[in-house]
Order: C-alpha cells, then structure tokens, then sequence
C-alpha cells in the first residue's frame, strides 16, 4: 500500500541511439526525490532485461503501470515542468490559485 512513507519505484528506458551514463541517471534521480520529497529507486529497463535474477526481472516487467519509452530529453522536460508547478504553488493558497488566470479553465 502506498503511503506518505512509500518510496517511487520508477523504470526508464532511453532510445537506442541515447548516451546516458550513471552521472546523468544519480541527477535524474535527485530531482525526482527533490520534486516527490521521498526516496526514489530509479532503475532502467534495460538493466532490468538484463538482470540475472528471472524472477525479479519477469515481475517487474509484467505489472508495469505505464508503457512507454521515456528517452533523457523528455524526462528532463518533465522534470523542469514539475519544478515550475512545485515553486508556483509553494506558499499559494487554494483560493489564490483559483483567481490565478493561468490556472483557469478555457
């Protein structure tokens, strides 16, 4: 069960052609547990695929919650939105958010 203890268990995976290395995942890492405020398990899939543990690596696989690649671009764009929405809502009230243009429904 999820709780406001639980950690973020997150799988990535990169295109082919992408370089990445353990500098770029121990930073994407950091953001993630700065954004969620708690410990975040960042493994990629490829590591996962080539695990020698069967067991672990069939479970993991099978009860992904989202399927799709998420290559270093992307997952930086979407950390750099959630650090936009974080910072504009710290120190907000529900009310001032509401009478926010920005936050408004068209």
């Amino acid at each position: 069960m999820f709780n406001e203890k639980s950690d973020l268990d997150i799988l990535i995976s990169f295109r082919e052609n992408s370089h990445y290395g353990l500098f770029e995942l121990a930073d994407i890492k950091s953001e993630l547990e700065n954004i969620f405020e708690r410990h975040v398990d960042l493994v990629t899939r490829k590591s996962v695929e080539r695990s020698s543990n069967y067991i672990r690596s069939k479970s993991i696989l099978s009860n992904l919650n989202l399927y799709m690649q998420i290559d270093k671009t992307y997952l930086l764009d979407i950390l750099e939105s959630a650090k936009i929405a974080v910072e504009y809502l710290h120190d907000k009230s529900f009310d001032e958010i509401g009478k926010d243009l920005r936050t408004q429904t068209l």
